[in-house]
């Protein structure tokens, strides 16, 4: 799995904070992560995206 810079499609699943879009997930992608958690963790390289059960 990897991060891209991309536009919103239809069916894309969004994260809107504060009235703004934050986060557009593809539908295949959307559906593979529903029983998971996004987080940020701060690391020796800067904060990253992980992933969690």
């Amino acid at each position: 799995m990897s991060l891209t810079l991309d536009g919103e499609k239809p069916g894309d699943a969004t994260l809107v904070h504060e009235g703004k879009t934050v986060l557009v997930i593809d539908e295949d992608v959307s559906q593979s992560l529903s029983n998971k958690t996004l987080d940020v963790e701060d690391s020796e390289e800067g904060l990253q995206l992980t992933i969690k059960d």
